[in-house]
């Protein structure tokens, strides 16, 4: 990094490379996963395993159109009111919105590099391919929904 300083005539950075790495953010895209319309300053939030794969499996039945086959199944609504923990808040959504031409909510947001790869990880674990799953909350509102998230390339 500091070569590319000094080819630019730029001073040393004083910053450890693992404090830069930590403080780095990627753009990112949000669809939301059914019902949502994601609007502006909205929260992400990071989702652990187990609800993850409640999600998955809501967001499945929406798909086939399933309905709950036993009572230990939930589905979108129930899973919506679950509350985050304050914690568990990875980025924001700068602008979003219901998009028609994509017939579904979407949004433009950041989160941290570090969370991307812990996404990473989880869908890794979970067996969900290349899909990043996460909740997305407005800020005046108290319902949570599912949303699959993208790196947005410049």
């Amino acid at each position: 990094m500091n070569k590319l300083r000094e080819k630019r005539k730029m001073g040393p950075l004083t910053v450890r490379a693992d404090k830069l790495w930590q403080s780095a953010i990627v753009r990112v895209s949000a669809r939301m996963c059914g019902r949502g319309r994601p609007e502006d300053l909205a929260v992400i939030y990071q989702m652990d395993d187990e609800e993850a794969r409640k999600w998955m499996k809501a967001e499945s039945n929406r798909k086939n159109g399933l309905a709950a086959m036993h009572e230990n199944t939930e589905d979108e609504t129930e899973l919506s009111t679950v509350a985050p923990a304050q914690e568990s808040i990875i980025g924001y959504i700068t602008t979003g919105n219901f998009s028609l031409s994509l017939g579904e909510g979407s949004a433009i947001g950041a989160i941290p590099v570090a969370r991307l790869l812990e996404l990473k990880e989880q869908a890794k674990r979970l067996g969900a391919g290349s899909i990043l799953l996460v909740k997305v909350r407005d800020r005046h509102e108290i319902i949570c929904r599912a949303a699959r998230l993208e790196v947005l390339a410049d």
